[in-house]
């Protein structure tokens, strides 16, 4: 993946653009499953997988920047999961 983008990079932006989406779109879909009250195991690993990843690649490239992304996109997904839980079970 990370080669994918350092190539993708060196086409164009366009290009960066659209592998970027694309790589996205394989790391976010699907469907999720858990119990209520816990984040879902999937938003979990993709948390995981990308801060294990940050520590592979040089930090500030293409590559970097979108595992980044995908890592606060997983937190933002699991705070948004827990403060709906939280809800629900406050009702």
């Amino acid at each position: 993946m990370v080669e994918l983008l350092q190539h993708a990079a060196t086409v164009s932006k366009t290009s960066l653009d659209e592998m970027r989406s694309a790589l996205w779109q394989a790391a976010i879909s699907g469907l999720r499953h858990g119990k209520p009250g816990k984040p879902f195991p999937e938003d979990e690993a993709r948390r995981d997988r990308s801060t294990e990843a940050l520590k592979l690649v040089p930090r500030g490239s293409v590559a970097w920047f979108f595992f980044e992304r995908l890592k606060h996109s997983a937190e933002g997904d699991i705070k948004h999961q827990q403060e709906r839980d939280e809800e629900l079970f406050d009702e």
